[in-house]
């Protein structure tokens, strides 16, 4: 069931626009609803009998996720 599969969290860093680093963490996403566009998903069976399904714009609700940033540098914004 892809609406109980656990989702990793996210974490990175980025550059500010007035110096600094921001670092920032999403996490503990609870998906609600997942649409899979059926004329954007594309299933090829190769030779091999290898089968290869590409989706494109997918598109998902949240029931609810944590968050937090951090700014590395003035004026030290966090949540």
């Amino acid at each position: 069931d892809l609406l109980a599969a656990e989702v990793n969290p996210i974490v990175g860093s980025r550059a500010g626009t007035t110096g600094g680093t921001f670092n920032y963490a999403l996490g503990n996403l609870k998906v609600s609803s997942i649409d899979v566009p059926r004329h954007k998903v594309i299933v090829v069976c190769d030779k091999d009998d290898r089968v290869t399904v590409k989706v494109t714009d997918i598109s998902a609700s949240l029931n609810g996720f944590t968050w937090l940033y951090k700014q590395k540098g003035p004026p030290h914004l966090k949540d």
